[in-house]
């Protein structure tokens, strides 16, 4: 699985610091983002073409961004607390990846390929397994291309979490 292994690699890791401990990050962030469940939320979503909109996924510190558009491997925001020595902020270790669960689609429509070749094989349908063949081709070129346009979509949801937590600070230091 070396070769599908790139496609799921993380795009960024990097970290910020924010002045929400780890409980109240959590708080702020399921009663601010919707959930990802919320089929209408996500339904609107799909309007806003140049709009990121943050849903929470089912483990409370998950999110993934939604734009106008999908792709399967586009960088899902997974944040990790690490409380400060020296203050009374709280570090924030965020990746962006795409999504695990992703990667069983590759050996799914590899094994779903196989037993066509072996149907067309049977009952000596020649024509259909010269195209069956060009599909794992078709498969990794469509993987490398969603790939390549998730990693230009990084810098814009990276920005975006990072005015929502700022957003979410000022918002919540008022009260």
């Amino acid at each position: 699985m070396k070769l599908t292994d790139r496609f799921f690699r993380p795009y960024a890791e990097y970290c910020l610091r924010t002045l929400f401990s780890e409980d109240e990050l959590k708080a702020v962030l399921a009663k601010e983002l919707p959930s990802y469940d919320n089929f209408l939320a996500l339904f609107k979503t799909g309007w806003g073409i140049n709009k990121v909109t943050f849903f929470r996924k089912h483990a409370p510190l998950n999110l993934s961004p939604r734009m106008g558009g999908r792709n399967s491997l586009r960088g899902e925001i997974t944040v990790r607390c690490e409380k400060s020595e020296y203050s009374h902020e709280t570090i924030l270790h965020i990746t962006i990846a795409p999504d695990k669960k992703n990667k069983w689609l590759i050996p799914i429509i590899s094994g779903h390929l196989a037993v066509l070749v072996i149907f067309a094989l049977y009952f000596r349908v020649w024509q259909m397994l010269l195209g069956l063949l060009a599909m794992p081709l078709c498969l990794f070129m469509v993987l490398a291309s969603c790939r390549a346009m998730a990693e230009t979509e990084v810098p814009k949801i990276r920005r975006e979490f990072e005015n929502t937590l700022r957003n979410l600070e000022r918002k919540y230091q008022e009260k």
